[in-house]
């Protein structure tokens, strides 16, 4: 038994979005427990909404990677005039969110289901103000991550905000990535648009986030 799981393991770290496609199989409260009262109160939410409202006002937001929706209710109680949309490549957990959000009667938050670096395909360029993600691009190796940027870029009008993971050395790839997004965004956008804010200890004190944590600020309108 302890050897089938240490090769679970292993495939899991090594292909991290089949965890999250098919986490409900071995985890079957994560939807709930996402949008639980517990995770929406989570300092590090109150952090990204914060930044987030710094650049209102908008017509539009989008989240890369949203789970069943904790960062996007607090978004939509907040700004229930802005469209809100949510991509996770988990249809449980996406089906679970629509079905709780219908029970809060939130009408202006939309769910579809998709692997993130190609959740913003069917969208216009410079066609979303605000696109955000929050713990999702750690799961991109270094050719998604790349494309993942890239979308984001042509997509967003306003800004993008990045809760990740950053190293200023080679990424680094420990059950997850460590990017180095001063690199990434180089031939993307110039860097005076880029803020980098570390995420503090109190916000979020697991090992890997007070160490690397960072809310990055990507400025499309300068």
């Amino acid at each position: 038994m302890k050897k089938l799981l240490k090769k679970t393991k292993r495939i899991i770290d090594r292909f991290p979005e089949l965890f999250w496609k098919f986490c409900h199989f071995w985890n079957p409260d994560f939807a709930r427990k996402s949008i639980s009262e517990k995770s929406l109160n989570y300092p590090h939410r109150q952090l990204l909404v914060n930044i987030i409202s710094e650049y209102a006002p908008f017509e539009n937001i989008f989240e890369v990677g949203c789970a069943a929706g904790p960062n996007l209710y607090l978004l939509a109680k907040k700004f229930p005039k802005t469209k809100i949309y949510g991509s996770d490549i988990s249809k449980y957990t996406i089906d679970f969110g629509k079905n709780w959000f219908a029970k809060q009667s939130i009408k202006n938050v939309e769910f579809f289901t998709s692997n993130a670096e190609t959740s913003l395909k069917n969208f216009k360029g410079e066609s979303i103000d605000i696109i955000f993600s929050d713990a999702t691009l750690i799961y991109l190796n270094e050719k998604k991550i790349e494309k993942m940027l890239k979308e984001m870029t042509r997509v967003g009008r306003k800004a993008l905000i990045l809760k990740e993971q950053h190293t200023e050395g080679p990424p680094i790839f420990d059950s997850h990535w460590i990017h180095n997004y001063k690199n990434l965004l180089a031939n993307l956008i110039s860097k005076e648009n880029v803020k980098f804010t570390k995420i503090p200890k109190n916000i979020w004190p697991d090992k890997n986030w007070t160490k690397y944590g960072n809310i990055i600020e990507i400025n499309l309108e300068k």
